[in-house]
This record gives structure tokens, sequence and C-alpha cells, in this order.
């Protein structure tokens, strides 16, 4: 608990360098938790050298232990190949085994797995069950991948409203491309009325996070104006047009030579 206080900075001074050193203490009394933020104080280099290898021999501790965070963890390290070799079948055991016990990253991160076929099958609808599990449990990610097979029809039936449903939600949570695909669901009609201030308001959330998509679809708003809800601006579409070339996108760059050119 100490280093988590110095960790956070709750009661005392952010130290993570002390916050590590009370981990390890705890850690090398078998502590679960303290070898998994340990772990991921090794994972992100903080207080500590980063050092993949040693962030997985920490997880893989904590996970013996039955530590679900541990798990889903050293899943990820083995999904992407960090200090260990990748291996997707054993990133889904260990996704699994934390998904069994209720942890909603680890949910989403199963569900991801069947949905790209990675160390499984492909299984839409095991995705979607996975999903809904972490969706409920109040994950952004999981609420936001949820609302695209609904948009999409993957494992189960097309259905629109249910799709802005799971976007609004991850949307509500700060989630930029839900904000960004609800924005889309707005302005289209689709699953909800159409509504172009609120599709602009959607997307500017997204666009101030720094989404491309977002901006770009800010930028053609302003650039044709959209009826009484939103008042066709060259300053304001040149500005989000800019915002997205500058991230490197070209149709962004031909949008800016097109109006230059009106």
């Amino acid at each position: 608990n100490l280093g988590r206080m110095y960790e956070l900075g709750l009661g005392v001074g952010q130290d993570h360098a002390e916050a590590c050193k009370w981990y390890q203490k705890a850690a090398d009394q078998g502590h679960a938790r303290a070898q998994c933020n340990l772990g991921v104080m090794y994972e992100e280099g903080h207080g500590v050298g980063q050092d993949y290898g040693e962030a997985c021999r920490l997880y893989r501790l904590a996970a013996d232990q039955g530590l679900p965070e541990a798990r889903n963890n050293l899943g990820r390290m083995y999904e992407l190949g960090l200090g260990v070799g990748r291996d997707d079948k054993g990133a889904c055991r260990l996704y699994r085994l934390a998904a069994d016990q209720g942890l909603p990253e680890a949910q989403f991160n199963l569900g991801r797995m069947y949905e790209l076929g990675l160390g499984v099958g492909r299984d839409d609808k095991g995705a979607c069950r996975l999903y809904r599990l972490a969706a409920d449990q109040g994950l952004p990610e999981a609420q936001f991948n949820l609302g695209r097979m609904y948009e999409l029809g993957l494992g189960v039936g097309q259905d629109h409203a249910e799709a802005c449903k799971w976007y609004q939600k991850a949307a509500d949570q700060g989630h930029a491309r839900a904000q960004c695909n609800l924005g889309v669901m707005y302005e289209e009609g689709h699953g909800v009325g159409q509504d172009y201030g609120e599709a602009c308001r959607l997307y500017r959330l997204a666009a101030d996070q720094g989404l491309l998509e977002a901006r770009n679809n800010l930028g053609r708003m302003y650039k044709d104006g959209c009826g009484n809800a939103i008042e066709q601006s060259k300053v304001k579409a040149r500005y989000w047009y800019h915002k997205a070339a500058e991230q490197g996108d070209r149709s962004a760059w031909e949008a800016l030579r097109a109006m230059n050119a009106w």
C-alpha cells in the first residue's frame, strides 16, 4: 500500500522510484499484487529502467498465484512479443483464465483474439459474447467494439439503434473513436434521428483528442455547411483539414488544395 501511495502521489509526493522500492520489498515476500504492480513499472519504465523480461517474470509470479490482472498483463506480453517470444495461443490461454475470473480487460482482449482469429479460430459470435461481458462492466473499449459489431452485423444481427446505444456509453467516457462513429450515425440518421449539430459536437470531441477521421469529418461539414445546423465556414474547414493534414493524411491535403482553388 505504501508503494501504491507513492506511485499515485496520495498523501506523499509522487515518486515512482520510491514506489518501486516498496513494491520490491512486498514482491520479494510473494505478494502477488506487488509483483504485478512492479511488473507494470518495469514494463513502462517508471521508477526503474524499462525491462520487458523482468516485467514478464514478475507478471508470471503473480499469475501463478491466480491474480487476474497479472494473467491479463502476461497475456498481452505474449500477444505483442514483449520480453517473450510472440505466442498468440499462450496469450489466449492467459486471457481466458483472467476472463473466467471476470476481469473486463481480459474479456475484451480475448474477444479481440476471437474477432481477429489470433490464437483461436475466428468467431464473431464468441467475440460479441466476450465484448458484452466487458461492456456490461463499463469498459469503454468493449462498449465501442460491441457497438461496431452491431453496426456492421458481425456475430449479431445488424442493428443501428443498438450500435448507437453502445457507442453512446463509450462516448460518454471520452472514447474518441466511439464519439466519431456516433457522430457518423447522427450525420447519416442511422439508429438515431439525423442531427447535424450533434454530429458536429461529437466530431469535435474526438477531433480535440487528435482523431484523424473526426478532424476530416469536421473539415467536410464546415466546407459544405449543413443547412441551419452548421454554417459554411472556409476558415473552420481549413483549420480542421490542416490539423488532419499535419498528421500526414493525403485526403486532407487534397481538400485544402481544392479549397485554395475555390
